[in-house]
Formats: structure tokens, C-alpha cells, sequence
């Protein structure tokens, strides 16, 4: 299963498509036990960066799915929120690196 939705590159475009088409988030499959019937299972929220380079950050809601089969629960993020995560695991990434580097 593919975590992420590397076509939903805005946060608008995100909104847009949770009004419209919801079904492209769902996936097609468990990831746990690999049967595909996935019931949506409500949502949590993450930060989405507003502009493509930063800007401003607010919640964007991400859908849940819960398996019938195993119960694991399991979501699809869209490309502007793993792009947020990204960034701030490169931060750590640097900061730690800093704090070790001799000199």
C-alpha cells in the first residue's frame, strides 16, 4: 500500500477532493492482512503546509479506514502533508548533527 497520494499536492486541492471524490484515499487493501474491505473509520488531523515552500501551516483532516477482516486501522496521506513531515524530520536531522559535529 502506498502511504502516500503523491497527486494531492495542495491543500486546497486536498479539501477538494475529501468533498468530491473520498474514495481516492481509501485503499485498496489491508496493509496488515492484505484483504480489501476497508470501512472509513473517522479522521485525525495533521499539519499541512499552506504555501508549496512553507508559509503558514493549519490542520488538514486525513481520513481513517478500519479493516472488517483484523481491525487494524490504517489512513492515506496527501503529498502536502508528508511534505510538512519531511521537513521537519530533515530539521532534527541537522539540528542533531550540529550538536555532534567535532569543532
Amino acid at each position: 500500500m502506498h502511504r502516500i497520494v503523491a497527486s494531492i499536492s495542495s491543500l486546497s486541492q486536498h479539501q477538494d477532493t475529501l468533498t468530491h471524490d473520498p474514495a481516492r484515499y481509501r485503499p485498496d487493501g489491508c496493509p496488515r492482512c492484505g484483504f480489501g474491505t476497508l470501512w472509513r473509520h473517522g479522521w485525525y488531523y495533521r499539519k499541512a503546509c499552506r504555501a508549496p515552500h512553507g508559509g503558514g501551516r493549519e490542520p488538514a483532516a486525513v481520513p481513517r479506514f478500519r479493516c472488517a477482516t483484523c481491525g487494524a486501522t490504517c489512513s492515506r496521506l496527501p503529498k502536502i502533508v508528508w511534505h510538512a513531515a519531511r521537513l521537519l524530520v530533515w530539521d532534527a536531522v541537522f539540528i542533531v548533527a550540529a550538536a555532534i559535529a567535532p569543532g
